[in-house]
């Protein structure tokens, strides 16, 4: 019962996104701290606070110690997420230049959407197209590998919002399942991103019909990847948030009968985010962690997994 899958995590937790200074945190400096393991300024990935320095991220460790590593996204591919994981820019805005270092990395899948094309510093599609091709092979919407060697790297790319809930299509259930396999079958330990956009968006929105659907989203597709985990049981599973957004406080009508959203911001909250594991290691992330120390475990993890 996918009403069930919050139930099946073996360790609960929370984490405290902040930048390194200040109070509300953008998706770019929490998803650095936990790509990373190291606080930064909002907007910035993959570089230190002080000093503006590269920072190794725990894709480039992964796959210099003989990971493969993948990306799943119902956002655009160049989002401050999956970009913090991958790239290093003093500007999540920097859309080229992040996918420059996209098409230069090492990583070995990409599922998402493109947006904004030939918009600002966003290349139009075909010089989009044209970098990504030099690191990846395509897939079509079927999302079929069949015949495409394991040694190459894959990507699919979705027009923008073509990607939104389980009645998309793609969706991210399927997304997170085709990159399950493929990765799988390469007989290498992965590392594996997967980032649901949809329920900070609709939360930004006040849209409630869009945040319940883009959780349906979400427990669809950690069915899936529980299910993978209890299959291949040296795999640990995190599921945590980079944020809160809207300041969603339920109540109820006043027969006590009626659930009634109550919203607080249009933006982001300060308030600390789950952070729930599955799988062999899951016991270090009981507690309650600065952002960054979640990402600094992760790389650990990693690294003890190679000695």
């Amino acid at each position: 019962n996918e009403k069930q899958i919050w139930n099946q995590f073996t360790s609960y937790g929370w984490h405290k996104p902040h930048p390194v200074r200040g109070f509300l945190i953008d998706s770019a400096a929490s998803a650095n701290a936990l790509a990373t393991g190291f606080p930064t300024w909002n907007g910035v990935i993959g570089l230190e606070a002080e000093n503006s320095n590269s920072i190794e991220n725990i894709f480039e460790y992964s796959s210099a110690n003989g990971y493969k590593t993948g990306i799943v996204t119902d956002s655009y591919i160049w989002d401050a997420t999956p970009a913090a994981f991958i790239a290093h820019s003093k500007s999540r805005q920097n859309a080229k230049e992040i996918l420059e270092q996209l098409s230069d990395s090492q990583l070995d899948l990409l599922f998402g959407e493109l947006e904004d094309l030939g918009e600002g510093d966003v290349p139009d599609e075909k010089t989009t197209l044209e970098l990504l091709q030099k690191r990846f092979t395509f897939l079509d919407e079927s999302l079929n590998f069949q015949g495409i060697p394991n040694d190459q790297a894959i990507a699919a790319i979705f027009d923008e919002d073509q990607i939104y809930d389980l009645r998309s299509s793609p969706n991210l259930t399927g997304m997170v399942s085709a990159a399950l396999n493929w990765l799988a079958a390469s007989q290498h330990p992965f590392v594996l991103l997967i980032e649901s956009e949809e329920v900070d968006s609709a939360s930004h929105e006040h849209d409630d019909s869009r945040l319940k659907n883009g959780l349906l989203s979400i427990e669809s597709s950690l069915n899936k990847v529980i299910e993978f985990a209890k299959l291949n049981k040296d795999t640990l599973v995190i599921f945590t948030s980079d944020h809160g957004t809207g300041g969603l406080v339920l109540g109820s009508s006043v027969n006590n009968m009626q659930i009634r959203s109550l919203w607080s911001t249009p933006g982001h909250t300060g308030s600390v985010v789950p952070l729930m594991s599955f799988g062999p290691g899951s016991q270090y992330f009981s507690g309650i962690f600065d952002t960054e120390e979640v990402g600094a475990l992760l790389k650990a993890l990693v690294k003890t997994e190679n000695k």
